[in-house]
């Protein structure tokens, strides 16, 4: 049986991500981060989402030449147009910017609008800073099984123990 190494599975999904039309570089972030996933034990956010990613990216969902465009840009706050790009590489640009102005201002928060999932990003970038990193990102809801997230979750019973209703 032939074994996929986390050398080649980037590789492999960089190449995957370039020939739908990203930017190399970006590309290379965002399979790092999939790959990562899978790695840490997060396979939910990782290789299992390439063939998801992929799709959008072919039909328009997600656009390939997307550009991180301020539209804001204060000392401690900057807010970016993700102009619907990939989230991977999108929420790694805002964090180190994040790191960056903090250690200037003592604070500061980045947020990228219009961006699409982001995988588990947020879990790998933080890890060695000193420093409070509440990330996040919205698109549509990639395809997950409803067994696995138990989503959308049914509404709670009445008279249950954990639904306290006010008199």
């Amino acid at each position: 049986m032939t074994q996929l190494t986390v050398g080649t599975a980037i590789e492999k999904a960089t190449e995957l991500l370039i020939a739908a039309g990203m930017d190399s570089a970006k590309a290379a972030i965002s399979a790092h981060a999939i790959v990562a996933s899978d790695r840490w034990g997060i396979g939910s956010h990782g290789l299992m989402r390439l063939p998801f990613y992929l799709d959008r990216l072919k039909a328009g969902g997600i656009n390939p030449k997307a550009e991180l465009k301020k539209v804001t840009d204060m000392p401690g706050l900057v807010i970016f147009d993700g102009e619907d790009g990939l989230g991977h590489w999108q929420i790694q640009h805002a964090a180190q910017l994040a790191a960056e102005r903090a250690k200037v201002n003592g604070i500061a928060a980045v947020g990228v609008g219009r961006s699409s999932h982001c995988g588990a990003f947020w879990a790998v970038y933080p890890a060695a800073r000193p420093w409070a990193y509440l990330p996040g990102s919205h698109g549509p809801r990639p395809p997950v099984p409803i067994d696995v997230l138990r989503w959308p979750r049914p509404p709670p019973q009445t008279g249950s123990a954990r639904v306290r209703r006010r008199p």
